[in-house]
């Protein structure tokens, strides 16, 4: 609950009390459960005597309006609390604390207010919350609303914004939350632990957005919590890049700002000790989109827009570099398809020119091929005109030769061979039917 202390003074007398105020009693005996229930911290100011009653006090009831936040200044300086007690530092001008010296006033104070975001905003617009305080420069009652209080040990408050739950709630006239008061209070570091402490709670607040996406692990951690604020701009922007075609192993993107620029930025943004810097590593994500096949396909990511990337030049630079790359991949195979051809047509060749001798076996020894006439030197027939090989092409010798693919000069000899030997028999044959006629003779 929010409590405050503060000093007070006097600046009007509400009654007379005999030998003390309400509840107050020279010499100590006074009881301060009744003191501090009914008479509100009712404080003396001076004495006098009365005739033949003894000595009376001038009173001011702690909680009239004769209390003043300063000297001479109208106003208590518990002003719009729920609960006003008195702390016993002058009970017929005797402390009965020890810690009046702290205080340094004439009375002083015990206050709670309400425990809500609209008594934090009203106590910033009152000058008796914002000046009352304890002692001369010891914290206001507002701030001590805020940030709790400890002026002597019997006196210990926990501030409302002490409370994580309040941390981004209003608690000023110019629209300041408890974050920011903390911030103006006691530094970036102290409001920081306080939104670490805050997020830890509550990850689903926008505010908290920063910090759940902090750290070498973000992407696993948004995985994992997709309600988590930021999460859904994380997981958005890894499947736009998955889509695109832009894969990554663990942290080769960088942090979170690569994936969603300025995902940090804000002023009501809770950040982690170590705040995530503009992305450094946007080269991992730019170089994969420049290698990928459709380059405007990743136009619209937004990861993708940090590159600075004309999308439809280098698409057409990919187009270009694609369609030259696939004309020479056809000519290269044109080109092998030909040197094949050629290849086989000789090798066809070849087989053919095996299988069909092209000279005879004189020939093959080197001696010419000629016929019986010009061998003997004449001429083969009357009237100048040679006489034909066997093999002249049309005979009927070619015409083997063709069908059985004996050379012609081979037939030409077998045939002079066959003649000679018909010649021979027919000799033997005159002969013997010479003989005979002879023996009958």
């Amino acid at each position: 609950m929010p409590w405050a202390a503060t000093s007070a003074w006097a600046v009007d007398v509400n009654y007379n009390g005999h030998r003390g105020c309400t509840h107050a009693r020279e010499g100590g005996h006074w009881n301060p459960t009744e003191w501090k229930k009914h008479g509100r911290g009712d404080f003396p100011t001076s004495v006098w005597k009365g005739k033949g009653r003894g000595t009376w006090a001038r009173c001011t009831s702690g909680g009239g309006n004769g209390v003043a936040y300063r000297p001479g200044k109208r106003g208590h300086p518990c002003t719009g609390a729920a609960e006003i007690q008195g702390y016993p530092i002058n009970i017929w001008f005797q402390d009965k604390t020890g810690y009046r010296a702290r205080f340094n006033s004439q009375a002083a104070f015990w206050c709670r207010f309400p425990d809500t975001s609209s008594a934090m905003i009203e106590a910033s617009k009152r000058v008796e919350n914002n000046e009352g305080r304890v002692g001369n420069n010891g914290p206001t009652v507002y701030k001590q609303l805020l940030f709790g209080t400890n002026p002597t040990p019997h006196l210990r408050g926990t501030g409302f914004c002490e409370n994580v739950a309040n941390l981004s709630k209003q608690v000023h006239k110019d629209g300041s939350t408890c974050f920011e008061m903390i911030k103006k209070e006691s530094g970036d570091v102290v409001a920081n632990l306080q939104g670490i402490k805050f997020c830890r709670q509550y990850p689903r607040d926008p505010r908290c957005k920063c910090m759940n996406v902090a750290g070498q692990g973000f992407m696993e951690t948004c995985r994992k919590n997709p309600s988590w604020a930021g999460c859904s701009d994380i997981n958005k922007a890894l499947a736009e890049l998955k889509k695109a075609g832009v894969s990554s192993a663990t942290g080769l993107f960088g942090n979170a700002d690569c994936l969603v620029p300025q995902i940090c930025s804000g002023s009501d943004m809770y950040m982690p000790q170590n705040r995530p810097q503009a992305c450094a590593n946007k080269l991992a994500i730019c170089n994969q989109v420049l290698k990928l096949d459709n380059i405007q396909a990743a136009a619209g990511v937004k990861a993708a827009q940090a590159c600075n990337i004309n999308f439809e030049a280098e698409q057409k630079k990919k187009d270009a570099a694609k369609a030259a790359a696939a004309a020479k991949v056809a000519a290269a195979k044109a080109a092998a398809a030909k040197a094949a051809a050629a290849k086989a047509a000789a090798a066809k060749a070849a087989a053919a020119a095996r299988r069909t001798p092209t000279s005879s076996p004189a020939a093959a020894r080197g001696t010419p091929a000629s016929s019986p006439a010009a061998a003997r030197g004449t001429p083969a027939a009357a009237g100048g005109t040679p006489a034909r090989s066997p093999g002249v092409a049309g005979s009927p010798v070619s015409a083997i030769t063709k069908k059985t693919g004996v050379n012609s000069q081979m037939l030409g000899i077998g045939a002079v061979g066959i003649l000679l030997s018909c010649c021979c028999l027919v000799v033997i044959l005159l002969l013997l039917s010479g003989g005979g006629s002879k023996s009958r003779r």
